[in-house]
């Protein structure tokens, strides 16, 4: 029997990196028998004051496009009950947070209201 990792991988909206050391981790941490779970803030209303997708068009850098038209929605519900939720369901023996530099505020943020399980 394994452990139980949830990683945290903390994103605004508009940021298309893939977390290469989440994904490698887990695959690591699965071959393993261990049970591995993911908290994505992408889709989440963090409150971060950064859209992306909005500066990259307005910069020329993308076309702009409706994500309704294509099926994406921002989540409705709130990220600390979610982020919560997942926590008492998942009952991890570890939680992972990989973070670039320019997301290490929300990272912190994310991690706040895990200060019980610290």
């Amino acid at each position: 029997m394994g452990i139980r990792v949830l990683f945290i991988y903390p994103n605004t909206y508009g940021m298309n990196m893939v977390p290469p050391a989440i994904a490698f981790l887990s695959a690591l941490l699965k071959k393993d028998n261990h049970t591995v779970e993911l908290f994505d803030s992408t889709y989440y209303d963090v409150s971060y004051g950064v859209n992306s997708e909005g500066i990259k068009a307005d910069q020329l850098n993308v076309v702009p496009f409706d994500m309704g038209s294509r099926g994406i929605r921002m989540k409705t519900t709130d990220w600390k009950t979610d982020l919560l939720n997942q926590v008492e369901r998942f009952a991890p023996d570890l939680i992972a947070l990989s973070s670039t530099e320019d997301m290490w505020d929300l990272a912190l943020k994310l991690l706040s209201p895990l200060e019980q399980y610290i």
